[in-house]
């Protein structure tokens, strides 16, 4: 293979990895093995729950597959997810137009980062969801409150798993990123795999331009 400035995108650019590039990969360990099954839980705990975990183990993934999942069973969704620098709920964010008559299955606020709202935020979101009859689905790193739906979280096997599925979408360029080496990033970001790909992303750059010197290009 020919190697050259004008290379295809690195594999590990955010593009192909960003929240719904990627399958989500559940676990019935961490809380359900499917989407299925993670509604039926949702269900169970009358629609108000959590998916936890730590920083980059892919609660926003699993939010946009499970989205899917609540719109093929009735549901109406509100998506917000919470941008810096304000960590505040939209304007708005608690209005959305009827249409067709009421829903066969409550409205859901679907809250990405919810542990960014003050308490006092919280307390008029879970307010204002429970006066209006709308469930809830969170992501937060540390317990809000609700129940624990899932729990997320990335171990060795599935972060080989993922880094696999990352480089198949770009066959064309040679594997530069070796097993071990993605899970050694994965340890040095204390099991962040978000931060681990932005490594990998470097890591790759780094030697398709060595490549690159070496070929004489």
């Amino acid at each position: 293979m020919s190697l050259n400035p004008g290379a295809p995108a690195n594999p590990f650019c955010t593009r192909f990895h960003a929240p719904g590039a990627l399958a989500f990969r559940f676990e019935a360990r961490r809380g359900a093995g499917s989407a299925g099954g993670l509604y039926e839980r949702f269900e169970a705990s009358r629609w108000r729950g959590e998916i936890r975990g730590p920083h980059g183990t892919g609660k926003s993934t699993l939010l946009r597959a499970f989205e899917a999942e609540l719109g093929a069973h009735g549901h109406r969704v509100r998506n917000v997810r919470l941008q810096a620098p304000a960590y505040a709920m939209p304007s708005g964010w608690d209005r959305y137009e009827e249409t067709g008559g009421a829903p066969a299955r409550p409205p859901i606020l679907v809250l990405d980062g919810a542990e960014r709202l003050a308490r006092t935020a919280w307390w008029r979101v879970r307010w204002t969801i429970r006066r209006r009859g709308w469930g809830v689905l969170a992501t937060a790193h540390e317990s809000l409150g609700l129940p624990e739906l899932y729990r997320s979280g990335v171990d060795p096997a599935l972060a080989e798993a993922l880094v696999e599925a990352v480089l198949n979408r770009s066959p064309e360029l040679p594997r530069l990123v070796r097993p071990d080496e993605v899970l050694a990033e994965l340890r040095a970001t204390g099991g962040d795999f978000r931060e681990a790909l932005f490594r990998l992303y470097d890591l790759h750059e780094a030697r398709w331009r060595q490549a690159v010197l070496n070929s004489g290009l």
